[in-house]
């Protein structure tokens, strides 16, 4: 039996051990049965991540119930996430369907607003109990996949000074990191992570951890971070599966037959994430 949990406690309990809590992006069922089978067979606690796109798939309700239905025949510890959202709308619209914890982006603001929108989000979460994620420093993506771009690092200072002013439960920074497949060798710079955390006291997130190597996740890890998130690699892994049984026998017309393929694989590969963070082969 599945158990739905705070997701603040879930850091804590990460943030205490010197560990890091996974956090996958799910996009349909195929994904969210994998994402929790692998957890259970782990004995891992883990978040279920929703991003705003995916959201426009499906609705938070929808989703909400899916994930919770197959969380209940599995014995896992979980909680269902917002990921990147950049309004108060969308976060207003999870938060009310059952999503415990939420990510507010606001790095694309000035830093005063980021401060302004953020703390509004702090103060709507609490009224359901949910944790808050912000974010500081812009995590590069898709248009911006440079891993030489040092005015989009967190700035130490700005961090303590951010956490204090909105009263976020977690900071997502930006070291180097960027979401999508890195473009170049990506320059993670882990003197940046050490002076936040010498600032900051409460849990801090990497997003964009697809592509980094797992010496450098662990690295990250012991030097503070709290949480990483998972998506585009377990997308592709997902894709080629099913991309590879559909070129096997181009005359399938059972989606099961070929979604099937897509789930294993994305259930594999969040098993192997699982072990590397575990250090074993």
């Amino acid at each position: 039996m599945g158990t739905i949990c705070s997701a603040q406690t879930l850091l804590l309990e990460a943030q205490r051990a010197k560990k890091a809590l996974v956090s996958i992006n799910i996009e349909n069922l195929e994904t969210a049965q994998a994402v929790l089978s692998a957890a259970a067979e782990k004995g891992q606690p883990l978040l279920v991540a929703l991003s705003e796109r995916t959201l426009d798939y499906a609705s938070p309700g929808v989703y909400v119930a899916l994930i919770n239905a197959i969380a209940k025949t599995l014995p896992v510890r979980y909680a269902i996430h917002l990921d990147h959202a950049t309004t108060i709308d969308t976060v207003k619209r999870c938060l009310q369907a059952g999503f415990n914890s939420v990510m507010f982006d606001g790095s694309f603001h000035s830093y005063e607003e980021n401060i302004f929108l953020t703390k509004e989000v702090v103060v709507l979460a609490k009224e359901y109990h949910a944790a808050v994620e912000g974010e500081l420093g812009h995590v590069g993506g898709k248009k911006d996949l440079s891993c030489e771009k040092e005015s989009l690092l967190t700035d130490p200072n700005e961090a303590a000074d951010f956490v204090k002013r909105t009263g976020v439960d977690s900071l997502a920074i930006s070291i180097g990191n960027s979401h999508g497949f890195y473009q170049c060798v990506p320059n993670i710079h882990f003197d940046v992570l050490e002076a936040i955390r010498e600032k900051v006291t409460i849990p801090l997130v990497l997003h964009g951890a697809s592509g980094l190597s797992d010496e450098v996740v662990r690295r990250c890890v012991a030097l503070g971070i709290s949480r990483l998130n998972f998506c585009t690699e377990l997308r592709d892994s997902f894709s080629q599966a099913v991309k590879n049984e559909l070129s096997r026998d181009p005359n399938l017309v059972d989606p099961k037959k070929y979604l099937g393929p897509g789930r294993k694989a994305f259930h594999d590969h969040v098993y192997r994430i699982f072990e590397a963070l575990e250090g074993q082969k």
